[in-house]
């Protein structure tokens, strides 16, 4: 029976890295912070600067690691 129906198998598709990556970079928090590292820079608190741009770069990269992921997942249960 299993025969007609074809295979078992789940089709794969590929994601697009800026479909996955805008609702991060759209975020009012992030764009608050990226506000804050830029006026930081130009006051001349480098520092300040370069570690929000940090905190802003692993945010992002962590949330376009883990969003496809969660995506797709199946329903629990």
């Amino acid at each position: 029976m299993a025969g007609a129906l074809g295979p078992n198998a789940v089709r794969s598709h590929r994601v697009r890295g800026l479909l996955v990556l805008w609702p991060q970079v759209r975020s009012p928090l992030l764009g608050l912070l990226l506000a804050a590292a830029v006026m930081s820079y130009f006051v001349g608190e480098r520092n300040d600067a370069v570690i929000i741009a940090v905190i802003v770069a692993l945010s992002v990269g962590l949330g376009f690691q883990r969003l496809p992921l969660g995506c797709f997942a199946g329903p629990a249960g």
